[in-house]
């Protein structure tokens, strides 16, 4: 059987890291096509090379996400260039209610497979038409009806159809309705409209379903059935202290585009994020005579309700990002009454805690004043080293020594993939420290 049997996804990034495994001979094998830059790539691997390929994998820059009652997956990520790279690695082939169901066909699926795009080996195209038809018609939330896998799975019957595997029938056979032979099903998906193929699996995905769970209690028991799913419930709160989103606050005066680089980063980033205005300054021109007078107590509160509103995004799992913080405070007083401006912006400075990450925004005052020409370029120059060096000194004494200084006269692409890989690093780095102890 050859590669040409089916069409293979074009060379992506991490197949230079799955090709890099052949070299250490580690049976592997890509189960399907990824379907963009933002799908995962699935992987099986044999389970004796499973701690060799996770080493390896771990050396390229991959880190992993921790995991509980998903079975033999383990899902990691690396930040390659402005893309994230997802694999999800696993050592069988299970499928039905919480992948309970064990198909025993990986080590089969391992020899049948072929080369494809870099030399990474990938299914057998018609193991990977069963492999595709099962994930379709039993796996938890997904709907066969309108779904991406059902085009790729009316290309690959065909040749599933040409040159059958008795294997994946004698296996089909024991979860499958007795009127329903894995040959009749095969029949059924050659030719058939894509939208007629969705109806007719959906129509036999209840019962599949149901059938697979209870092969899943009499293989498995009881016991671990309810103990697989004690762990899916449970999984989000496991998963929280290696989740927990980051703290980013973006300072820069005026015009260092700091709204522009707050929104490149969370389109580029993995996870979900949380936005957090923190401007101390709003523009009370139109407000009363006792709005005005009320400001300078309202400030700290409200920077302390909006540190909250942080956190609080941040347990739920999401990267905050502040935009700008109360880092403002440290420009010198000017005008009147300096001496208890002073003392008020201390009290600012000190009303909330240090974030995570603090990146500076850094350009001549000259630039910033063609861009915005609301302050002259001396006033920018001494706003942002006064800033600047206020933030210094408050990381160096909360232990947390992350400022990230960047250049704001580059382009904003090249200034948002210098602040994301930033983010990523000590996401990567608390990701890593929490790993263990999450398989079931």
């Amino acid at each position: 059987m050859t590669a040409t049997a089916a069409a293979h996804a074009p060379i992506r990034p991490e197949h230079d890291s799955l090709a890099a495994l052949r070299g250490h001979r580690l049976s592997h094998a890509v189960m399907r096509p990824s379907r963009g830059p933002d799908d995962d790539l699935d992987v099986l691997v044999a389970p004796e090379d499973l701690d060799s390929v996770l080493a390896l994998l771990r050396s390229d820059g991959f880190v992993e996400v921790p995991a509980a009652g998903r079975g033999t997956h383990r899902f990691l990520v690396r930040l390659d260039g402005r893309t994230f790279v997802h694999l999800d690695v696993v050592t069988s082939l299970d499928f039905g209610p919480l992948a309970l169901w064990p198909s025993g066909m990986a080590d089969a699926c391992l020899a049948r497979a072929v080369d494809g795009p870099a030399g990474v080996p990938h299914l057998d195209p018609r193991d990977e038409f069963w492999v595709t038809l099962l994930h379709l018609v039993t796996d938890d939330g997904k709907q066969p009806r309108g779904s991406q896998r059902l085009d790729r799975l009316a290309t690959l019957a065909g040749t599933a159809a040409a040159e059958p595997l008795a294997d994946w029938h004698r296996v089909l056979s024991t979860v499958l309705p007795r009127a329903t032979a894995p040959e009749q099903l095969l029949r059924q998906c050659v030719g058939t409209h894509v939208e007629q193929l969705g109806e007719a699996l959906s129509g036999l995905r209840p019962g599949l379903r149901r059938r697979c769970l209870r092969a899943a209690y009499s293989s498995r028991g009881a016991a671990k059935v309810a103990e697989v799913a004690w762990l899916r419930a449970t999984e989000r709160l496991r998963q929280w202290p290696g989740r927990r989103g980051l703290l980013v606050t973006i300072l820069g005066p005026d015009g260092a585009g700091k709204s522009t680089l707050v929104d490149a980063v969370g389109e580029a980033w993995l996870w979900r994020h949380q936005r957090v205005y923190f401007g101390l300054w709003p523009d009370a021109h139109d407000s009363s005579t006792v709005a005005k007078a009320l400001w300078p107590l309202r400030r700290p509160l409200r920077a302390v309700r909006r540190y909250a509103v942080g956190v609080l995004a941040s347990a739920r799992g999401r990267l905050v990002l502040f935009d700008r913080y109360v880092y403002d405070a440290a420009v010198p007083p000017r005008g009147r009454f300096r001496v208890l401006k002073r003392l008020y912006f201390s009290v600012l400075l000190h009303c909330v805690p240090a974030p995570d990450l603090a990146v500076l925004l850094e350009a001549p005052g000259a630039v910033l004043h063609a861009r915005k020409g609301e302050m002259t370029p001396q006033v920018l120059d001494e706003n942002s080293d006064a800033i600047a060096g206020h933030v210094r000194a408050v990381h160096e004494r909360a232990g947390r020594p992350r400022v990230l200084t960047v250049d704001a006269t580059q382009g904003a692409a090249d200034v948002a993939d210098q602040v994301v890989a930033a983010i990523w690093q000590m996401a990567a780095e608390r990701l890593a420290r929490r790993t263990g102890g999450m398989r079931p």
